[in-house]
């Protein structure tokens, strides 16, 4: 909560002027602590749970950015998974099983790293910070 910069009483969020003396309140001070809507391009704050988005995640790359809002880049993430498992499939078919070996820890790598950005970036909406649509880590 903001002060008045004249008498120094309790101003409430979004006031224009002080109760008390009548002193104009700066815009900057009388936006200080109001929420804000987010520019065009970013997610504005909101109340997500950084632990479900962790555990969409590991169940699937990308579903953990589509639960936070993150929509294109969940998408791509999601697509890029997807083939990524199938061609560890089919690789791991004409290998016998040793490409598979080699590629498929490649892979959970790439599905660990996106959940972990989920959970990190959905902490950030949840302290109330605006991210970026494309924003990691």
């Amino acid at each position: 909560m903001a002060n008045c910069r004249n008498c120094g009483s309790a101003l409430p969020a979004g006031a224009t002027r002080c109760g008390k003396c009548g002193t104009a309140v700066p815009v900057a001070q009388a936006s200080a602590g109001a929420p804000t809507a987010a520019a065009p391009g970013m997610i504005g704050p909101k109340a997500c749970s950084p632990v479900l988005a962790l555990i969409l995640g590991i169940i699937f790359g990308g579903l953990g950015q589509l639960y936070i809002g993150q929509t294109l880049k969940g998408v791509v993430i999601l697509v890029v998974s997807l083939l990524l498992w199938i061609f560890d499939m089919v690789f791991g078919l004409l290998t016998c099983g040793i490409g598979a070996l080699i590629f498929t820890p490649i892979v959970i790598l790439y599905e660990v790293l996106f959940a972990i950005d989920a959970m990190l970036v959905a902490k950030r909406l949840a302290s109330g910070q605006a991210v970026s649509a494309w924003k990691f880590f």
